[in-house]
């Protein structure tokens, strides 16, 4: 998470730049299973965590009804090398974080292992064919709940899993950066007079557009620059004094 100051002297005025940094941060067919491995009958079941949980509308979890594409592969192949034994299956979210499959998947026969991936928001289209990326945006107004939440990218994965009757658990990690504003009073303003102007901020010529490897966990493909509108509400820090509580999601990426 990165944090910006601002030297304000006038409360109405428009903010065109600012600077920011990183965090932690398409198959033609889909929801299919490989049916050159055998399935054997042991079913297999998903629940979800979110390590970070910063930037869901319920900051704690995955709602009811979210949607996540699932990719499993025999341990050691790759999404881009050869079909996946699950192929962008579509997970539902649903009580106490459990996921249920729009159809059963069952681990293959024998001793051998799956390697998952997962994603949200899930995209029919999945990842592009002979290929491991899928396309990654962000809304350009994020300030209401809806828009700045599905602007958000999660990943998860699991290796080496082995035939069992529990559930595997994806914990998921946040792939974009959070920036948050922090808005300074120059000398001799108000800070109390600011939080009554409201300033709005707009941050220009981000890229909200970008290709994102599921395997090699990377971000290429950068496009569509536009300006961005971020989330929350202005509030006094009585520490500080600052205005803070603006913030939005971008895709990494560098800033001149």
């Amino acid at each position: 998470m990165s944090i910006i100051n601002f030297k304000a002297k006038t409360m109405k005025r428009i903010l065109n730049s600012i600077l920011g940094g990183c965090i932690l941060l398409n198959a033609a067919c889909v929801n299919e299973i490989h049916t050159d491995v055998q399935e054997g009958n042991v079913p297999i079941t998903f629940s979800v965590k979110i390590q970070k949980p910063t930037t869901k509308v319920t900051d704690t979890d995955f709602e009811t009804g979210d949607e996540i594409g699932l990719y499993a592969m025999l341990t050691g192949k790759s999404i881009s090398e050869e079909e996946p034994y699950i192929n962008n299956l579509l997970l539902t979210c649903g009580e106490k974080g459990m996921l249920t499959s729009e159809t059963d998947v069952f681990y293959p026969e024998g001793d051998n292992a799956l390697d998952f991936i997962a994603y949200h928001p899930y995209q029919p289209e999945g990842a592009e064919t002979s290929t491991a990326t899928i396309p990654v945006s962000i809304q350009t107004d994020q300030s209401d709940a809806k828009s700045y939440s599905i602007s958000d990218f999660l990943t998860a994965s699991e290796t080496q899993v082995k035939s069992s009757e529990k559930a595997v658990t994806l914990n998921f990690s946040h792939r974009l950066t959070k920036l948050k504003i922090n808005l300074v009073p120059a000398e001799g303003v108000s800070a109390d007079i600011m939080l009554e102007d409201n300033p709005r901020i707009v941050a220009t010529g981000f890229y909200t557009r970008a290709n994102y490897n599921l395997e090699e966990q990377e971000f290429g493909g950068l496009g569509e620059i536009s300006d961005i509108v971020p989330n929350g509400t202005w509030k006094k820090d009585e520490e500080s004094g600052n205005l803070t509580g603006k913030e939005m999601i971008l895709i990494p990426q560098e800033i001149d």
